[in-house]
């Protein structure tokens, strides 16, 4: 099983909550283990429903762009990329995204008790996936921890899977 970002949350989720998977690996899974990961998730979480709720899509578009470390003059033209209307019509599902993600905490205590073999990959560029990945890489019982150098959050398919036929095969 794989996943990327809130997509290795969920994979990581399905195997806590006992879907049966031989091995799993997960891509800059966006956990936060700062101490004020959880009151920033929570107030992100207020404001987006607050946008959501009113219909703005372009305005939970914007909030999410704030957690994620865009700077006030890329949220600004955000609107003029060719982008931002395909990204604004997606702002529903982030709803879904924050309820996979919960609080932002990784959940280390139930993959202390995890027998499937789960890699850790990130791309080495931002602190906050790479402080996660080493906390949850090492609370797993199982678990393994690889960097791929150069790979931004989107990475280069042809490069993470690689990186993982690797981790299958050895």
């Amino acid at each position: 099983l794989f996943g990327a970002s809130t997509g290795g949350a969920l994979a990581l989720r399905a195997v806590i909550a006992g879907v049966p998977v031989g091995k799993v690996a997960v891509y800059e899974v966006p956990f936060d283990i700062d101490p004020g990961a959880v009151d920033r998730q929570a107030a992100y979480v207020e404001r987006m429903n607050k946008y959501l709720d009113a219909g703005d899509n372009d305005g939970a578009l914007a909030n999410f762009m704030r957690l994620a470390g865009s700077s006030e003059e890329e949220i600004q033209s955000g609107p003029n990329h060719p982008e931002w209307q395909r990204s604004a019509a997606l702002a529903p599902s982030l709803r879904h995204d924050a309820e996979v993600l919960g609080d932002m905490r990784p959940p280390l205590s139930e993959l202390q008790t995890l027998r499937t073999s789960i890699l850790f990959l990130t791309g080495g560029s931002v602190p906050m996936f790479e402080k996660a990945a080493d906390a949850m890489s090492e609370a797993a019982l199982r678990g393994q921890r690889r960097v791929i150098q150069g790979q931004g959050h989107i990475a280069d398919p042809k490069v993470l899977a690689g990186a993982i036929y690797d981790w299958l095969e050895a």
